[in-house]
């Protein structure tokens, strides 16, 4: 039977290096040491990092949002996860989710599509080629949002929007910051038009 010894870790960890060593217990003798040197870290790279890991975070909250509403669905009897509906344009379907009753599928298509894309950038609709969307400042951006808003629905200046543009997209300002808004308001009027059809489950 091999006979068990007692050790000593030592660690040394600095900012671009880790030194170790290991010494035996009894005997204090040295068995084993090294160092370990590394690139420092520095502000680029934990840029990099931090942007790669929001991203993933992102993708992984989506996927996980898009997974819960589709077990509601199911536990409703709405949709069947081996057959979910789709559409090829379900701004349209939510548009008229403002005004008609939807159809179990239309509904299905509508709610996955809200919790897909939570929000839009600037609903301004401003051309590719005209500079001064992105010379306007947040505030100024935000207050013309909400005038646009006080008419209108998100969906309804997104469907213009496809409608006209071929894109459904915002811009980013000057800064680089997106402006999103959120979708309550419409979500909201959605399900007021279809509680006929949520009772009826």
């Amino acid at each position: 039977m091999k006979e068990e010894k007692d050790y000593i870790l030592g660690l040394d960890i600095g900012i671009a290096s880790v030194g170790y060593g290991i010494i035996d217990y009894n005997s204090r003798d040295i068995i084993s040491a090294g160092t370990n040197i590394f690139k420092e870290a520095n502000v680029e790279n934990n840029e990099g990092r931090r942007a790669k890991r929001g991203s993933r975070r992102l993708k992984r909250r989506k996927i996980h949002r898009l997974d819960r509403i589709k077990h509601l669905l199911e536990e409703y009897r709405m949709i069947d996860k081996a057959n979910i509906p789709t559409s090829t344009n379900p701004y349209q379907i939510r548009v008229k989710g403002l005004s008609e009753k939807l159809g179990k599928d239309e509904l299905a298509i509508s709610l996955l599509h809200l919790a897909k894309r939570r929000g839009i950038h600037n609903v301004e609709a401003v051309d590719e080629g005209d500079d001064k969307g992105s010379e306007l400042s947040t505030k100024e951006q935000l207050r013309k949002n909400a005038e646009q808003l006080e008419t209108k629905y998100i969906c309804e200046l997104q469907l213009e929007r496809l409608q006209s543009k071929k894109k459904y997209g915002g811009r980013r300002t000057g800064s680089g910051r997106k402006i999103t808004l959120k979708k309550q308001k419409s979500c909201s009027r959605l399900r007021k038009s279809s509680t006929g059809l949520m009772n009826s489950l």
